[in-house]
């Protein structure tokens, strides 16, 4: 069994029995388990906060845009996301495989359960000034990424505390902003 299988197991085991357990992780494999299993398994609401969500190695991967589809799926489900930075509109439209085409097409865009806002080049910010990245799923999960180049992370699936702490924060700078992104500038 190798390193991402051996993790992947242990991930699913602590969500599995509602463990609240740290796991620390570093890198795009271990990146993608967390936020598969954070996806699949919230059931109402997942808050991200990251550079601009467009990348290759993680967010643009089959894996994690088919899970963050099955959250979407379940109806009834709400995502809001805080990019720092629009991505560029000439690679984004061009890409007809990317999370933000998901998006576009998934009926919870047309419904209005997804939104999207530029925080127009601000980040979330550590206690040591560094920029974070993070995503929360309903009121127990979490990724939390301290080091946004390495994707170094901890994440906790049954952590309530740390979950309202992020929440509180996220929606604080949410509901302060008015720059929403329109897909359709992208894709129509």
């Amino acid at each position: 069994m190798t390193e991402l299988e051996q993790y992947e197991k242990s991930v699913k085991e602590c969500v599995e029995k509602g463990n609240d357990y740290l796991f620390h992780n570093e890198g795009n494999g271990h990146a993608l388990i967390i936020c598969k299993y954070l996806f699949k398994n919230a059931q109402k609401e997942v808050l991200i906060a990251a550079n601009q969500l467009y990348n290759d190695e993680v967010v643009n991967t089959r894996e994690y845009i088919e899970s963050m589809k099955s959250f979407l799926d379940k109806g009834n489900t709400r995502l809001n996301i805080i990019i720092a930075s629009l991505p560029p509109k000439e690679q984004v439209s061009q890409n007809h495989e990317s999370f933000y085409w998901m998006l576009y097409n998934h009926p919870s865009y047309k419904e209005s359960r997804v939104q999207i806002k530029e925080g127009q080049g601000k980040f979330f910010r550590g206690t040591d000034g560094k920029e974070i990245n993070f995503c929360t799923g309903d009121h127990n999960m979490y990724r939390f990424e301290t080091d946004i180049n390495l994707r170094r992370a901890v994440a906790n699936f049954n952590d309530p505390k740390i979950n309202g702490y992020l929440r509180d924060s996220y929606h604080k700078i949410f509901d302060t902003l008015d720059s929403n992104v329109n897909l359709n500038d992208f894709f129509a």
